[in-house]
């Protein structure tokens, strides 16, 4: 079982780094070609890429994968939390300073 999720966790690294690059095409495609993409970027595959190192962490710890490994995927899931808590200036419509953390004018 640990050599099976060992090869899970490599695969699912390959996934992860698949849907980071669909991730940065759906956001490319939602600015310049039509804004629909932008919910696919925003709420589909944001939880693909935001949920599924968490899910690698797991199996990486049943396959005995090295911590430094380990912590960098859960590094993965902490960015991307931290990503989505810096728009919250931006839905609250905040002015001045604050609104500038969300990096919009």
């Amino acid at each position: 079982m640990r050599e099976n999720a060992g090869r899970l966790f490599v695969w699912g690294t390959y996934v992860v780094a698949a849907a980071v690059v669909v991730q940065f095409l759906l956001a490319g495609l939602g600015v310049f070609a039509d804004s629909g993409f932008l919910f696919w970027h925003a709420s589909v595959n944001s939880v693909v890429v935001g949920l599924l190192p968490l899910v690698l962490v797991l199996v990486g710890w049943l396959g005995r994968v090295p911590g430094r490994l380990l912590w960098l995927m859960a590094a993965m899931f902490g960015l991307t939390v931290l990503q989505s808590l810096l728009l919250f200036p931006y839905h609250l419509d905040a002015r001045g300073a604050l609104r500038y953390i969300s990096g919009t004018s």
